[in-house]
């Protein structure tokens, strides 16, 4: 068999490597020509983990978490042999990048540490596996799959061909086309003496925005934040402890005209995680907890065809969350209501954030005021509130959630609902380390953040740039930075290999605003072609989870290697 993988970033490793495994322990490793594809400078690491990328981007889970990522056994096979590679962990440790991961200090190195983690990890099985002349690497980028009769054609953007009897895809995070909105900004910045970013990780942004002072963010989220320490590196400045006190300030070290102005729809930041195990294991829920959750849902799952709402789901959660929301009142906010009337307010808060109750932190605080409460939160020094508590337990089950939501067969309509709960608690679960929140606070304290327009100004476009009005007061920015991450809408990316397959009618979309539908064995799932495969966040929707580092090392790709041995 002879197949193609387009795109070779960490879900393509895990790919291979799974798939080597499956066919050697079947017999079936001399059956198996492959080729990869792949564009990029580094193999392994995608476009989040890129090797080059500024230190100051940092993971957003801890070392901690990330002790989930094993690593690969040996395999050896007649004229193959692949070395173990360690889990990232044990390389952290061999690398002396880690001390002790069991101190209760979380870790959260810069992105790049991963990439470079993963490079090694994808260098080690390329390879042995080159020697066997049944492995290719091709650095090109394809522009799209040929669905025939007689088998697939891949051609790249050189005018380039190969020929496979399957495909499987695991391209990422792909464009998707631009809004009015964006169509009008990149218009008014060419047309004006302003600058407008789409893409803030493709280019040097530092050299775009040079000669600006008030840069406008679109965005308030992990990305926001990675954009801000890069701007930093404009001006001279440190970040330091303040006397007595957990809060950072930003000294400067000379006079500094630079302003960050970031805005969203709802102005509500990312909320940070738990600082070290002692606060996070307050949020943990038992293993009787655990096996319970999963033992409901599976249940309800059996009878799926009686299920008609996300019901189920809440129920089953709300009764952990009220469990250990009301289980030491020295740690949570002291309330009178009941274990119903908590599940019963978990629940509304979960089918909308913008709740309002006595437990639940009030989103119209100031900005400052709003991170503050958060910081103190996470630092176990205020007592946590109801929306705290969920979004960290729904954090600590995810990874559960995630298997047992994956190839469910639930609805569409139902998994959507689904999906939509877990993204709006992203706030929470993929929330940065605290350093990143302090850090927000102390630009605020030194005039460099300005957060007095992050809740939906009006926005006007005027020859010098951009104005933001909020509350009576203005602000001209000569830049703006778009940090809004695209949702992976099959019918709306841009790419042309998922635009190709899209005018084949061999994609299908799960859902409104959701990705392509694919079998359990990772087949797309249509009524032409049974030899694509795709795997990764542009088939959300058959899955739950997809952006996490972990995600690409799920089990799902397991199965897609095991389905695809059979087929050799």
């Amino acid at each position: 068999m002879k197949l193609g993988i387009i795109g070779f970033g960490p879900r393509g490793l895990y790919s291979l490597e799974r798939l080597i495994f499956s066919s050697v322990k079947e017999n079936k490793f001399n059956n198996l020509y492959i080729t990869i594809f792949e564009s990029g400078d580094h193999l392994g690491v995608g476009k989040a983990w890129e090797l080059n990328q500024s230190n100051t981007n940092w993971i957003n889970i801890s070392d901690h978490a990330l002790q989930n990522l094993k690593g690969r056994a040996s395999i050896k096979y007649t004229d193959v042999t692949i070395p173990l590679f360690p889990s990232y962990s044990k390389w952290c440790i061999n690398n002396h990048l880690l001390i002790n991961i069991d101190a209760d200090k979380d870790v959260y190195p810069p992105r790049s540490q991963m990439g470079r983690y993963l490079n090694e990890r994808a260098t080690s099985i390329i390879k042995p596996l080159l020697k066997t002349r049944r492995l290719d690497l091709v650095k090109t980028r394809v522009k799209n799959i040929e669905y025939l009769a007689s088998g697939l054609t891949v051609t790249d953007y050189k005018k380039g061909q190969w020929k496979f009897d399957e495909c499987l895809v695991t391209i990422g995070h792909q464009p998707t086309k631009l809004t009015n909105d964006e169509k009008n900004n990149i218009h008014h910045s060419k047309a004006n003496d302003c600058t407008y970013i789409h893409s803030p990780y493709k280019i040097d942004i530092t050299h775009e925005v040079k000669g600006s002072s008030n840069i406008a963010i679109l965005g308030y989220g992990l990305t926001m934040i990675d954009i801000t320490r890069i701007l930093l590196s404009k001006v001279k400045g440190r970040f330091s402890k303040r006397n007595e006190s957990y809060l950072l300030e930003y000294s400067l070290e000379e006079t500094c005209n630079l302003k960050i102005i970031p805005y969203s729809l709802d102005g509500l930041p990312c909320v940070p995680k738990p600082y070290g195990r002692k606060v996070d294991n307050n949020f943990e829920p038992s293993t009787v907890q655990k096996n319970q959750f999963e033992l409901e849902l599976n249940d309800t799952l059996g009878t799926k065809d009686n299920i008609d709402s996300s019901e189920f789901l809440l129920n089953s959660f709300s009764k952990i969350a009220a469990t250990i929301f009301l289980n030491d009142e020295n740690l949570f906010c002291k309330t009178s209501l009941t274990h119903e009337n908590i599940r019963s307010l978990t629940k509304q808060w979960l089918k909308d954030t913008e709740t309002k109750h006595h437990l639940i932190l009030n989103i119209n605080l100031p900005p400052r005021d709003y991170m503050v409460a958060c910081v103190e939160m996470a630092k176990g020094i205020r007592k946590f509130t109801l929306d705290f508590t969920i979004g960290q337990i729904w954090r600590q089950l995810q990874p559960l959630m995630y298997r047992i939501f994956a190839y469910s067969k639930l609805s569409d309509k139902i998994m959507k609902e689904i999906i939509d709960i877990d993204e709006r608690t992203k706030r929470y679960s993929y929330g940065p380390p605290v350093e990143s929140i302090l850090q927000l606070i102390a630009l605020n304290d030194c005039n460099i953040l300005d957060l007095s327009f992050v809740k939906d100004p009006s926005i006007t476009q005027n020859k010098k740039g951009w104005e933001l009005l909020k509350n009576g007061k203005r602000i001209e920015c000569s830049a703006l930075i778009n940090t809004v991450l695209e949702a992976p809408a099959i019918k709306e990316i841009n790419s042309d290999i998922i635009k190709g397959l899209r005018k084949q009618k061999l994609i299908e979309e799960v859902a409104d605003g959701l990705g392509a539908k694919t079998q359990p064995n990772g087949l797309l799932k249509n009524k032409k072609s049974y030899n694509i495969s795709l795997l990764g966040r542009n088939a959300k929707g058959n899955v739950l989870g997809t952006d996490a580092i972990l995600e690409c090392f799920s089990p799902e790709i397991e199965d897609w290697a095991q389905a695809l041995v059979s087929r050799t």
